[in-house]
């Protein structure tokens, strides 16, 4: 085997997607055998001489070798998908993240480049490895800013300000599980037999197919879930990998897990107030103070500090949707008796400014009556 001969002729259908199954099965067979290694390199390099001689213009079509690259890794990893079940299975999966992986690099991509790169890994155990782990992708969402993304199951999730969602890029078999830091709205795609489990520092919240969200910032004191439609069960992790259930919560119900104490508060809520900051709207309900700071903080990517204890006291509500940092805290001087100062931004060594930081203190004079 290890002196196998290398057809050109079927290795230019394969480059061309004109092979037949078991001339495909050929060429895998080629690219994981290690003596191939010198003929593969050698036509590889002939392959980019008559990509280079036929391209006349002086820039290269990327789109259109980027297509057929798709095309073939297509093919691959579905022929791949097909194959059995025993010891191909990981080099199976592999090929399809090598896939997810190529098909989002919108750069110079060649042919040849990918005969090398699907050769080397094929065949290498020490870039692919018998016990593969899952390959996670990270999107962070920045202050002051949402992100809607799309899940490898077609599940939708929009994430708020300062958050991260982590996730596999091919879920497993069993469940759909991400790990979340801060807050997100999940629109998750039901799948009876696969359930969709989001894992926070203290909580797991499990679902079938449903719309909710959760708030679980690390530096608040409680991690907050709230229902639109379906049905959501509130899990407690244990000892030896064990969860105990310690809520189930149908549509508009809202629960509050409390980090120190354990302790689990469910309520009745309309959902709109803790679901249409993806919309771009922030609304206040009867939100004391310290809410509306910590809302506010994040909304506008800010540093906002209260200098009197009485200021908790006070109460706020409001819908925010276009209005400026500067807006809201006037408005907030006109229903309240507040007064409110700013730091200037000052630039850091590599050229980014600091954050805005503001002063809320109660308006000099006044007395309550």
């Amino acid at each position: 085997m290890n002196n196998q001969k290398i057809n050109i002729e079927i290795l230019d259908r394969f480059i061309n997607n004109r092979c037949s199954p078991e001339e495909l099965k050929l060429v895998i067979s080629w690219f994981r055998n290690p003596g191939s290694e010198e003929e593969l390199k050698h036509r590889v390099k002939e392959d980019w001489k008559d990509v280079y001689k036929s391209e006349k213009r002086t820039t290269i079509d990327f789109e259109r070798l980027l297509d057929k690259i798709h095309h073939r890794l297509n093919i691959i990893a579905h022929d791949y998908l097909i194959a059995g079940k025993s010891e191909g299975t990981k080099r199976t999966e592999f090929i399809s993240r090598l896939y997810n992986r190529f098909s989002k690099i919108a750069a110079i991509i060649l042919i040849p480049f990918f005969l090398v790169s699907l050769w080397y890994f094929a065949h290498d155990d020490r870039i692919f490895p018998e016990d593969v782990k899952t390959i996670y992708s990270e999107v962070y969402s920045t202050y002051g800013s949402k992100t809607k993304l799309e899940l490898p199951d077609g599940s939708t999730v929009w994430l708020n300000d300062g958050s991260t969602l982590k996730f596999p890029q091919k879920f497993s078999r069993k469940t759909r599980t991400v790990f979340l830091t801060g807050e997100a709205y999940f629109d998750i795609l039901k799948k009876p037999d696969k359930s969709f489990i989001v894992k926070t520092s203290e909580v797991n919240i499990r679902v079938l197919g449903t719309t909710f969200d959760v708030m679980a910032y690390p530096e608040d004191n409680t991690i907050e879930t709230t229902v639109e439609t379906g049905k959501v069960i509130l899990e407690k992790p244990a000892a030896k990998s064990r969860v105990i259930k310690i809520a189930e919560l149908e549509p508009n119900q809202r629960a509050v897990f409390y980090k120190k104490t354990g302790k689990l508060y469910t309520n009745i809520v309309n959902t709109e107030k803790y679901t249409s900051w993806r919309k771009g709207k922030l609304i206040l309900r009867d939100d004391p103070m310290n809410n509306v700071v910590r809302k506010l903080k994040r909304w506008y990517n800010v540093d906002i500090e209260l200098l009197d204890p009485e200021l908790a006291d006070y109460t706020y509500s409001a819908t925010i949707i276009d209005e400026t940092l500067f807006q809201v805290l006037d408005y907030l001087k006109i229903i309240t008796p507040i007064e409110y100062t700013c730091s200037k931004r000052e630039k850091m060594p590599d050229g980014t400014l600091t954050k805005q930081k503001i002063k809320i203190t109660i308006r000099p004079g006044f007395q309550e009556k």
